[in-house]
């Protein structure tokens, strides 16, 4: 789509691609480009993404020239603060999925001590970020391919509340028993009656001065290098390009 085989040929340079996600992961958006024999993820040189896993997890290497690198997120001004009311944000309405955004706000609608802010339009960053400040929860509507929406909401302290884990698929983790999970800067419910009773008990034991910093500190603690980014990964890696002959010489 993008020539990128003719741009090659002409700087003589490889080129990377950085995406939230690496292709290989990603056992949908693969069979498509085969079905529909578009290039597949050996069209570029290297690949960087932001996680290691998708809808599949598997170890970044030198071999399959891709490398996790994390997302800088740092210096975008997002911190957890005092939240001084109880809002809760409803993501953007994503079609196929209108039956759970309709169940989130029946049953957030039936807590009048929560403000709801409902996503709809166009957002600068800074608005987008200014809500993401000021809100305690916000509610995912769809799985995310990784989500940097979700990454910015933790960073200011407001807690994801997905219907399934895969709705935030890239930021599972594995425990001992080798089990995937979501931490405590998440909440999944798979009912209505769940969702309503978390709501009921997140609400008596809500301190303006605390929660956002419980949320922001569980997420340091479990995805640094999605705040920070992985810069020794990111150095490794261009060790490996310089020392890689990936286009022909003449």
């Amino acid at each position: 789509y993008y020539d990128i085989e003719k741009l090659k040929k002409k700087i003589k340079k490889p080129i990377a691609l950085y995406e939230v996600y690496y292709l290989g992961n990603s056992i949908t958006h693969t069979n498509y480009l085969q079905l529909q024999n578009h290039h597949g993820v050996e069209r570029f040189d290297w690949n960087f993404s932001v996680s290691d896993i998708a809808e599949i997890r598997s170890l970044p290497s030198p071999s399959l020239r891709w490398s996790s690198i994390g997302l800088h997120l740092a210096n975008c001004g997002l911190r957890p603060t005092t939240k001084n009311e109880l809002i809760a944000i409803i993501d953007f309405a994503q079609i196929g999925f209108e039956e759970y955004r309709k169940e989130q706000i029946r049953i957030l609608e039936s807590f009048p001590q929560i403000k709801l802010i409902y996503l709809e339009g166009q957002y600068t960053f800074e608005q987008i970020r200014d809500l993401y400040q000021q809100a305690s929860l916000i509610f995912i509507q769809f799985p995310e391919a990784y989500g940097v929406s979700i990454a910015e909401c933790l960073s200011a302290g407001c807690k994801v509340v997905v219907k399934e884990e895969e709705w935030a698929m890239s930021w599972r983790l594995v425990n001992e028993s080798n089990d995937e999970f979501l931490p405590d800067c998440f909440f999944v419910y798979d009912n209505s009656q769940l969702l309503h009773a978390y709501l009921k008990d997140y609400i008596a034991n809500f301190i303006p001065e605390k929660n956002a910093f419980d949320v922001h500190d569980s997420f340091m603690q479990h995805y640094p290098h999605f705040y920070y980014g992985n810069k020794s990964q990111l150095l490794d890696s261009f060790k490996h390009i310089e020392n890689y002959k990936f286009y022909d010489q003449e």
